[in-house]
């Protein structure tokens, strides 16, 4: 199967949750969910954020936290960019690979 292919399909199949709304709570709980382990990297990217003050930080904040909630939520997704990241090494052409996947995963959080 194309990895285009791949992409589409998992964007309708195999989520262990649906994407959260991007706010503190739903993305907390999908952190708790997905990778409990990075919970404290979540508060501690949460906290700086609030503590910069203005729209801006937390725009990122929420951004970054929500790509991670996408990328996650599908483990076959998850594979397959650690396969491409591997693949990397010795292969040039999983970057644009690489690229197209996280585009996607950019284009699912913006709506």
């Amino acid at each position: 199967m194309s990895s285009d292919r791949r992409s589409r399909l998992h964007c309708r199949e195999g989520a262990i949750i649906a994407q959260p709304a991007p706010t503190p709570e739903a993305l907390r709980a999908a952190v708790e969910t997905l990778d409990p382990d990075r919970l404290g990297e979540f508060l501690t990217d949460l906290v700086e954020a609030k503590a910069r003050g203005g729209i801006r930080p937390m725009m990122v904040f929420y951004h970054r936290w929500s790509a991670f909630a996408a990328l996650h939520r599908f483990p076959d997704r998850l594979e397959t960019l650690h396969g491409l990241q591997a693949k990397a090494a010795t292969d040039r052409t999983a970057y644009a690979e690489i690229s197209q996947l996280l585009a996607e995963i950019d284009a699912e959080v913006r709506g």
